[in-house]
């Protein structure tokens, strides 16, 4: 689409109770990840062309992966998956939608991945505290650092 809103493209074709949501741009701008409930109406990650080819989805069977956040270098793709305990964790997978890794296990929630500039670290919300706070991620080492430590909501 223009910027002024001229040659519009439609890319899916959600009928009924299908719904897809969160897009994310790939950073050459070639591709958007998405989650969408077109597969089995569950949540699954969607990487599409911008011809509206689908490149890849990655879903587990029985769970939800939401969320999703493509790396600045392009390489991955970080997104939440609802546990079946109702715990959300952080994953990330290629940008091919192949190899997901999970990178956080905590009985608390953690959603909302965000990567910093250079793709080496995510930041992201938890209730692991028993409050919502801020913590960055090492993506390499796992080391996880609360970086709001805040007695209230953040």
């Amino acid at each position: 689409m223009s910027a002024d809103g001229t040659g519009q493209t439609r890319l899916t074709t959600a009928t009924g109770s299908i719904v897809a949501g969160k897009p994310s741009w790939s950073p050459d701008g070639t591709q958007i990840a998405f989650m969408s409930t077109m597969y089995a109406g569950r949540w699954d990650i969607v990487i599409m062309d911008l011809d509206g080819t689908i490149v890849a989805n990655y879903g587990d069977p029985d769970l939800h992966e939401i969320s999703p956040a493509w790396s600045p270098d392009g390489s991955k793709i970080a997104f939440v998956q609802i546990q079946a305990d109702s715990d959300d964790e952080i994953f990330v997978m290629d940008s091919n939608g192949a190899n997901p890794v999970r990178l956080t296990d905590n009985p608390a929630s953690d959603g909302e991945p965000v990567w910093a500039p250079d793709s080496s670290t995510l930041l992201f919300r938890s209730y692991r505290t028993g409050d919502w706070e801020v913590f960055s991620l090492d993506v390499s080492t796992g080391a996880v650092v609360n970086v709001s430590n805040n007695p209230a909501d953040d």
